[in-house]
């Protein structure tokens, strides 16, 4: 398919994808009990092999949740964060002071995970509501790597189908505190095509 067919088709999408943010950002919100904001909020589409530039480039480290969408339709959903902010959110969701953690382990990786599963899962009830695809989310795994590396496996799925992807890309972080993440969807085509059926497009 082409750049501009795809570009065409994101309505639905950058609609959902924005009920979608709201919903994944109110879950961690209510699982921390700490308010939390949605920053720099973007839905595009671009070749697969320049995704990783979102952040930083391919040897870039960082700290990620990766989780599948499966069920009626497929997808990815990436949870993105610099080492040291992973860091710091470990410890605002643990009540420690700041700088407690410096290793993650697996302590830190169990709360970096529930907090990917609670977002993507209020993430993934906004799809079900308005696409009408019963879809949940696989188990989190909590990697720190180049993000090359971490986006490799989706970017790889996805490329069987096309050689572009359809991106939501979300900033998010407290009012006061210097903690952002990016949430990061990677929905087939399989998902563009059921919304735009449920919107009758």
């Amino acid at each position: 398919m082409q750049l501009s067919e795809l570009q065409n088709e994101l309505g639905s999408w950058v609609r959902l994808a924005e009920r979608g943010m709201i919903e994944a950002i109110g879950g961690l919100a209510g699982l921390l009990g700490i308010e939390f904001t949605m920053r720099q909020g973007q839905s595009r589409v671009m070749p697969i092999d320049e995704v990783p530039n979102l952040f930083g480039g391919p040897q870039a480290e960082v700290t990620a949740v990766y989780l599948t969408i499966i069920g009626e339709a497929e997808g990815h959903i990436i949870l993105i964060y610099e080492p040291q902010v992973a860091f710091k959110l470990v410890d605002i969701a643990m009540g420690e002071p700041h700088g407690t953690t410096t290793d993650l382990g697996e302590m830190g990786e169990s709360v970096l995970g529930e907090i990917g599963n609670v977002m993507g899962a209020h993430f993934l009830r906004t799809l079900s509501d308005d696409a009408g695809l019963d879809v949940q989310v696989s188990p989190p795994v909590v990697v720190t790597d180049m993000v090359g590396s971490v986006l490799d496996g989706a970017l790889a799925d996805l490329m069987i189908q096309d050689d572009h992807a359809v991106i939501v890309d979300m900033g998010f972080g407290t009012p006061t505190e210097d903690v952002s993440g990016r949430f990061i969807v990677l929905p087939n085509q399989e998902i563009i095509n059921q919304l735009k059926r449920a919107s009758g497009q």
